[in-house]
């Protein structure tokens, strides 16, 4: 879990332990776009090091008024929650 403060905005990045073979990004890339189609609060998307994360943004008064700025904090981990067999369980072995 990453958290930064860029221009009075929070972004926060979640990324599983998990690695994609290099083989399989474009696949699992395509898997992450449709997922990012339907519209949550968040992109999920392969970092530099090619391991699976979720980013999501807000605004920083948001996450300081929330009821609970955990639910804001923990949404990466629980929208990996739903959708961890479409993206584990992923593979195109060539």
């Amino acid at each position: 879990l990453k958290i930064e403060f860029p221009d009075d905005t929070v972004l926060i990045t979640t990324s599983l332990f998990h690695a994609v073979e290099e083989y399989n990004c474009g696949c699992v890339k395509t898997l992450l776009d449709s997922i990012n189609s339907l519209g949550h609060s968040g992109k999920f998307f392969i970092s530099d090091d090619n391991i699976i994360s979720f980013s999501t943004i807000c605004e920083f008064n948001d996450l300081i008024e929330a009821d609970n700025p955990f639910e804001i904090v923990f949404c990466g981990c629980e929208t990996f929650e739903m959708y961890t067999n479409a993206i584990l369980k992923y593979d195109k072995t060539p």
